[in-house]
């Protein structure tokens, strides 16, 4: 069993915002102990999943909000700095942003493979 730093991207999440409906994504980055990267992976995901953060979710059935893993590192247990989970840094969602990141996902321009991507739904109350 591994120690695994997993940064989660979140998007296309409906929240009401300062009193408005407001579409948002996120980053957020978790550690968690699992035999290879895709347990990594799926289990970031499903901490992020019940995260009571994500309450309250307005996305209507057929524009559901997407989480995956956009990045699964191996490191140390004993490395502190690594083992730290951050908060939620949180961010607009509008067509430029869209646009944007799907520039940057198709491109590849470190050389490093992209992780791969598992989107999960989150369910939602509509």
């Amino acid at each position: 069993m591994g120690k695994y730093r997993v940064l989660i991207a979140g998007e296309n999440l409906l929240l009401d915002f300062e009193g408005r409906p407001q579409k948002l994504g996120f980053y957020v980055s978790r550690t968690v102990d699992a035999p290879n990267y895709e347990g990594a992976e799926s289990a970031a995901v499903d901490l992020i999943r019940e995260d009571s953060r994500l309450e309250g979710l307005l996305n209507e059935i057929d524009d559901p909000p997407v989480l995956y893993a956009e990045e699964v590192k191996e490191i140390e247990a004993s490395d502190t700095e690594q083992n730290t989970n951050t908060g939620f840094s949180w961010f607009p969602i509008d067509k430029a942003n869209q646009d944007m990141r799907q520039q940057i996902f198709r491109s590849n321009v470190l050389g490093v493979p992209l992780v791969h991507r598992v989107c999960l739904q989150l369910t939602t109350d509509h």
